[in-house]
């Protein structure tokens, strides 16, 4: 993993430690269980979740399918 994107999955799972994933996830179309692991370093995620997540966390709106 770059190291560009270590740095953002870092910032992202400290912001989300506090959050409620139940939200997130409705928020993001992301499973609940997805953002979990992410979270608890059980995965590691592929740009386009970052990028989906980055985008809740600066309060833009996310859409998905």
């Amino acid at each position: 993993m770059s190291n560009q994107k270590n740095n953002q999955l870092e910032e992202i799972k400290s912001a989300l430690k506090d959050r409620n994933l139940t939200s997130v996830s409705e928020a993001t179309g992301l499973n609940p269980h997805t953002i979990y692991r992410l979270v608890n370093g059980k995965v590691t995620p592929n740009q386009s979740t970052l990028n989906l997540l980055s985008m809740y966390l600066q309060g833009q709106a996310v859409s998905h399918g």
